[in-house]
């Protein structure tokens, strides 16, 4: 999937980048050929299918056409230019392409993995050894081995967070970039679509699924407008770094949709004691000749 890369540069996009997801490049498949494909590439066998049945009985789902009631099959509609979010389809879902979910409050492994990418220029390899020794947990879910698609308890990405940075305003700052940059290596694949071809407010009306992609503990709901959303997450866990990192995720969210200049006001927090944590987004929506003079701002996304 990665084109005329050499050995070594395959080995390395491999750890660090996912293959691009098929209905990039035929527009006319389901988005859930994706749900199906982009799993069985995945580096840890446990997050594949687990026999070419399997694989083969998926794939079969996601190409089915749909038929009429009297059972003939459905033409394949022609191209419109109206959009409908796409939304995860079931297969993203199913546990025997994304492995069993843990007993324990877990976060996928690619949290862990951006923590390479945000501190890994900063500091060199050496953090991981000093922070695996004193968090062994760590060992497992910071090792080269380490799959992005496997879960690792909460509480050990917690301990992630809270070695980013010398204070809690730097700590904050790295939280937040880890989670978009999190976002930005995975949500094709969560999403099961290309969230480039939806608005922010559609893509966002789908948090309820991709949130579970991420994590497995609280329970998110949003209500989003053109321009801005309230992203509510309740039975969450109670840490103001775990939020920074959400906020992080959140407006990468609302960047891959195509919006700008984004915002991320986190307005009420359960570490502060409240009963549920509510982000306020806030976006720009511009045409094609706007992108390049925004490029800037797409990058900096403003995080309060």
């Amino acid at each position: 999937p990665f084109g005329d890369a050499s050995p070594v540069e395959t080995l390395q996009l491999q750890a660090r980048q996912r293959p691009l997801p098929l209905t990039q490049i035929r527009r006319d498949l389901p988005p859930a050929v994706d749900a199906v494909l982009l799993p069985s590439m995945d580096p840890d066998p446990s997050c594949r299918p687990q026999s070419a049945r399997e694989l083969a009985k998926a794939l079969s789902d996601a190409l089915a056409t749909p038929e009429d009631s009297d059972g003939k099959p459905k033409p394949k509609p022609r191209q419109t230019i109206e959009f409908t979010a796409p939304r995860p389809t079931a297969p993203v879902r199913n546990s025997s392409l994304r492995g069993r979910t843990p007993a324990v409050p877990s976060s996928r492994g690619v949290l862990f993995r951006s923590a390479y990418e945000v501190l890994g220029a900063r500091r060199g390899s050496a953090w991981v050894g000093d922070i695996s020794a004193k968090f062994p947990e760590l060992a497992t879910a910071l090792g080269p081995q380490s799959s992005a698609m496997a879960w690792h308890p909460t509480t050990a990405f917690i301990s992630v967070l809270e070695s980013l940075g010398k204070d809690e305003s730097e700590r904050r700052t790295f939280a937040s970039q880890l989670g978009r940059t999190a976002l930005e290596s995975s949500f094709g694949q969560f999403y099961g679509a290309n969230p480039s071809t939806a608005t922010p407010a559609q893509v966002l009306r789908a948090s309820d699924l991709f949130w579970s992609s991420y994590h497995t503990w609280g329970t998110a709901s949003v209500s989003a407008r053109d321009t801005d959303a309230d992203f509510t997450l309740t039975k969450g866990i109670a840490s103001s770094l775990l939020c920074a990192s959400t906020a992080g995720l959140l407006a990468g969210v609302v960047v891959r949709a195509g919006g700008l200049k984004v915002s991320v006001d986190h307005s009420l927090c359960i570490a502060d004691g409240a009963n549920r944590c509510v982000f306020h987004l806030s976006w720009q929506l511009a045409g094609d000749n706007d992108v390049l003079e925004n490029s800037q701002t797409i990058r900096g996304v403003l995080i309060d």
